[in-house]
């Protein structure tokens, strides 16, 4: 639950930026994609399911104030999300490489995409000027901008997985504990239960000494007269 509060403050603190202070700090009037390093940056550190879900509500926010469509953000994002969370398994904290490469690289691709959707195929092919005015300063602006930011999500990160460690070993305290309790009390209840049996039907009074015979239908019956036989009242052949 933690991490999802954390993961949710954080994606709304960048979406802010990015469209407040960032749109005032321009350069050639472009600004960073906060949100590609948020997503880009979890889906390297927590794996594909992770990146998708920040991806989706990424992009969930940018369609509901900024898309023309909804749905085609968040999708963009989602995938986005999934593909970084495939490259987990080469992620190393102290390497900065491998997470400048792949946030990269979703920029680039993001606005490659943009560009497909929204231009190309509405036959406007001045690929070059989008490249030159969109895609290279907003790549050069991100990169500077994830030399600081990632080492921030990069510290919470680690932050959360300690609190979840030092849970997940406190919940097993717990649970070990509890089981030794449980083996140490069963032999216990097992007795109760063994005396309550016999306790309610006891072995040297199911057949007492005295015993009322009965004949019924050419056959010889009796019927216990004590409490043992009264509880069962049953008649028994002999």
């Amino acid at each position: 639950m933690r991490r999802k509060i954390v993961l949710f403050i954080i994606i709304a603190i960048c979406f802010l930026l990015q469209t407040t202070v960032f749109r005032a700090l321009t350069f050639a009037n472009i600004g960073p994609n906060l949100l590609i390093i948020v997503v880009s940056s979890f889906g390297l550190m927590r794996g594909k399911k992770e990146g998708l879900w920040v991806g989706f509500f990424c992009g969930l926010l940018i369609d509901i104030f900024f898309g023309f469509y909804l749905g085609g953000y968040a999708l963009l994002y989602m995938y986005i999300g999934y593909i970084n969370g495939l490259f987990k398994k080469r992620f190393y904290p102290d390497d900065i490489k491998l997470p400048m490469i792949l946030i990269g690289s979703s920029d680039i691709v993001n606005n490659l995409i943009i560009y497909i959707v929204m231009f190309f195929m509405r036959s406007r092919f001045s690929f070059w000027y989008y490249f030159t005015s969109i895609i290279l300063p907003e790549f050069v602006y991100t990169m500077v901008i994830t030399i600081f930011l990632y080492f921030i999500l990069l510290k919470i990160n680690q932050k959360l997985e300690e609190h979840e460690k030092r849970r997940a070993i406190k919940f097993e305290l717990l649970y070990q504990r509890f089981s030794e309790e449980i083996f140490q009390f069963a032999p216990f209840c097992a007795c109760c239960g063994i005396y309550r049996i016999f306790r309610n039907y006891p072995c040297k009074n199911l057949y007492p000494s005295g015993r009322q015979r009965k004949v019924l239908s050419g056959k010889l019956f009796f019927k216990d007269s004590d409490e043992a036989a009264d509880q069962c009242g049953t008649w028994k052949y002999i």
